[in-house]
């Protein structure tokens, strides 16, 4: 079974905490960015992580495009 770790940020649109699960493997730099999808309306944050799973920063996307697969 994969291994994941909890990450948890703020988002300053929803002006709540938001946590979320990402799989634990090796990139090939940290911090890595990370984008999360939730609220209502839907909204993107892109977290940025470091190699603790830490989360050191985060930023609204201004404009996404979300597609579905067939």
């Amino acid at each position: 079974m994969e291994q994941t770790r909890t990450v948890t940020t703020f988002c300053k649109l929803c002006e709540k905490s938001v946590s979320f699960e990402i799989l634990v493997k090796e990139r090939k730099k940290y911090p890595f960015a990370f984008i999360n999808y939730h609220g209502d309306p839907i909204h993107a944050l892109i977290v940025y992580i470091d190699n603790e799973y830490v989360a050191r920063g985060s930023e609204l996307a201004e404009e996404f495009e979300r597609v579905q697969q067939p």
